[in-house]
């Protein structure tokens, strides 16, 4: 079993390649600070760029790209990461999905992506299409596994002088976590350097991200995602697979106004954050109903964490 430590866990990847890549704090008691943002669903990016200004001015160290989310299309990921890389001079990881391209495409996609400067990508199969939408199954010529594969070969000649680093998902929220400490390992094994959790939530989603923590030799990141209100949670639990919100949460955020419920969530998200946090190696933020100021006030928190860890 490995250490929680940092160092040791991390030999999956070159220190060059962590501390410039994954870790840019050089790991020193720095936590790199991930946070996510959607793409638009129109052709209007300016929410998104001036979101990502503000997230990179109060500490946020990359900007994550979902990749048409729920199954429903947004302007392309790698597309609009480069963008923001170039327009507000932030690092960013996109995510690439197997479901909507075949591999050429996504070959396609990666190659402009790398001609951009991006060298991070956060590989997921992708939510399964809507039932109103059966008639276009997806194209998954590739799942996780392969796609992580198919990046890595390329790393070996094509991307031999920059390599990307890649990224997976952890399922903190599996029934059966055991199975999901494979599909990791898996994963690690293909060429993911680092791991991106699901949601935490519950207690048990915090006893598998720690015990993720110790078995798994590759960089961990908690995910974590502040609700916007009462209907968002319930939205969350009912539409999003693997998402369980304990019920006292829910019942505080009934009847709340949204700064009422902001603070609430943002208090219950900084006690999940503070759980998981020596295990961490970095924290993953989903952007709620593009409610940046919820974002903001978990980064907050997360650096006051830092001021303490370095006053001891």
């Amino acid at each position: 079993m490995c250490s929680v430590t940092r160092p040791e866990r991390l030999t999956a990847v070159s220190e060059k390649t962590v501390a410039s890549q994954v870790l840019p704090h050089g790991g020193k008691g720095k936590k790199v600070i991930a946070v996510e943002l959607a793409p638009p669903q129109d052709c209007d990016c300016s929410f998104l760029l001036s979101a990502a200004g503000e997230l990179k001015s109060c500490g946020a160290d990359m900007i994550t790209v979902s990749d048409s989310p729920l199954s429903r299309a947004r302007a392309d990921s790698l597309m609009i990461a480069a963008k923001i890389r170039r327009e507000v001079g932030i690092e960013v990881l996109p995510h690439l999905c197997c479901r909507d391209k075949n591999h050429i495409a996504l070959k396609a996609g990666i190659l402009g992506a790398a001609l951009e400067g991006i060298n991070r990508v956060l590989v997921i199969t992708g939510d399964p299409p809507v039932q109103s939408n059966m008639r276009n199954p997806g194209v998954f010529s590739f799942n996780s596994f392969d796609l992580i594969s198919f990046i890595a070969s390329m790393n070996t000649d094509l991307f031999s002088g920059r390599p990307f680093l890649i990224g997976g998902a952890l399922n903190v929220n599996a029934a059966n976590f055991p199975v999901e400490l494979e599909r990791a390992r898996k994963k690690i094994a293909r060429g993911a350097g680092m791991l991106f959790s699901q949601p935490i939530f519950s207690e048990q989603a915090v006893k598998n991200f720690l015990l993720a923590s110790r078995e798994l030799d590759c960089a961990l990141f908690a995910g974590i995602l502040p609700v916007a209100g009462y209907r968002n949670a319930l939205f969350l639990v009912n539409e999003v697979s693997g998402i369980e919100i304990p019920d006292a949460v829910m019942q505080s955020l009934k009847d709340k106004t949204p700064a009422q419920a902001a603070e609430i969530s943002i208090a219950y998200s900084a006690g999940i954050l503070e759980q998981v946090y020596d295990a961490a190696d970095g924290f993953y933020i989903m952007t709620p109903l593009k409610r940046v100021d919820i974002v903001r006030g978990l980064i907050e928190r997360i650096h006051r964490r830092e001021e303490q860890e370095e006053s001891k």
